[in-house]
C-alpha cells in the first residue's frame, strides 16, 4: 500500500515525511509500525516489556501495593523503549499518533509470540533482519 506523503526536502516536514498522515487507518498506520520492529530483539524485548507489566499490575493487585506496579511498569518502559536505540540506533517512534501505537504494540507482541510476524514482514515489503 501506497502512502500519500510528501517527497520535498525543502518542506519543514520533510523530516516526518515516513510517518503516516494523521487520521490514517489502522492498517496502513501497522505498515509503518513494521518498520521500526524488524528486528526480532527488539520485537522480543517488547513482549518482555509486555509481560513485566503486566506482572507488575498482578503482583500490585495481589500485595495490594504500588511497588510492584511502579518496577513492572519501569521495565516495561525500559524494555520497550531502549531496545529501540541499543538495537537500532533510532528512539521508538508512535508517528504521533499513540492510540494506534498501543494497538500496533499489542498486535506486534501477540505476532511475536505466535511466530506469525515473521511472514507479515516479508508481505509489507519490510526487509526481514
Amino acid at each position: 500500500m501506497v502512502c500519500p506523503m510528501s517527497n520535498d526536502e525543502s518542506s519543514p516536514a520533510s523530516e516526518a515525511s515516513t510517518h503516516p498522515p494523521m487520521g490514517v487507518d489502522f492498517e496502513h498506520f501497522w505498515q509503518h509500525f513494521l518498520t521500526s520492529h524488524t528486528d526480532p530483539v527488539v520485537r522480543a524485548a517488547h513482549v518482555a516489556g509486555l509481560l513485566c507489566g503486566i506482572v507488575g499490575v498482578g503482583r500490585a493487585i495481589q500485595k495490594r501495593s504500588v511497588v510492584p506496579l511502579l518496577l513492572g511498569g519501569g521495565a516495561f518502559a525500559a524494555l520497550a523503549i531502549a531496545s529501540h536505540p541499543v538495537r537500532t540506533g533510532k528512539w521508538p517512534e508512535n508517528f504521533g499518533q499513540p492510540a494506534l501505537a498501543v494497538r500496533a504494540f499489542l498486535r506486534l507482541c501477540l505476532r511475536t509470540v505466535t511466530g506469525s510476524i515473521r511472514a507479515e514482514l516479508p508481505a509489507s515489503g519490510v526487509a526481514r533482519q
